[in-house]
């Protein structure tokens, strides 16, 4: 009995002869607008779903996971949480065009083939273009650290904060989320 695609593990998919909407979407999931609603699902299941109407915040950011994982992400703030999902996901195309014209305007995407930390607001209008997130590596504790860091194989991680001024400009996390230091 043969496997549905979407149950594949990725080396199936690798050696398989699959359509590649079907490799991508069991690599990186589906991300659809339906009946207001921006969802991602992966493996088929939804993961996350948040109403158009309460995004505060659209904006794609890059990290350094290549190649061992997603790189390159659609970060969507609502309600004081952050949901993600990779920006190769199936579908993402056919759902920013559906934002623009949901929203009245053009998405200007630049963060593909990101390397490095980076992020860039795409909705608001007003804040389109200016970074999403500040990023701050943590201070070497030990001898090792320093050494590491010295030969650019420290730190493996960072603090990533939403800059407080966006926060000051979409009006704020809701008074419960007013506390949060960010995602």
């Amino acid at each position: 009995m043969s496997k549905h695609p979407y149950q594949m593990s990725l080396l199936e998919l690798g050696s398989s002869d699959l359509p590649y909407e079907v490799k991508q979407e069991a690599e990186y999931g589906q991300l659809e607008l339906q009946d207001g609603n921006l969802r991602y699902s992966y493996h088929g299941n939804e993961w996350w779903c948040v109403a158009v109407n309460e995004i505060r915040l659209l904006g794609e950011s890059s990290n350094q996971s290549w190649p061992w994982g997603w790189d390159w992400l659609l970060d969507v703030l609502v309600d004081g949480e952050w949901h993600l999902a990779p920006m190769d996901a199936l579908g993402r195309e056919q759902l920013l065009e559906e934002l623009e014209r949901y929203w009245g305007i053009e998405f200007d995407l630049e963060l593909y083939r990101c390397t490095d930390f980076n992020s860039r607001v795409l909705w608001p209008a007003d804040l389109a273009g200016e970074p999403v997130f500040d990023y701050t590596d943590p201070e070497p504790e030990s001898w090792w650290q320093y050494a590491l860091r010295w030969i650019g194989m420290w730190p493996g991680h960072n603090l990533q904060t939403i800059r407080i001024e966006h926060l000051e400009r979409i009006g704020g996390l809701h008074a419960d989320r007013a506390e949060d230091e960010g995602p």
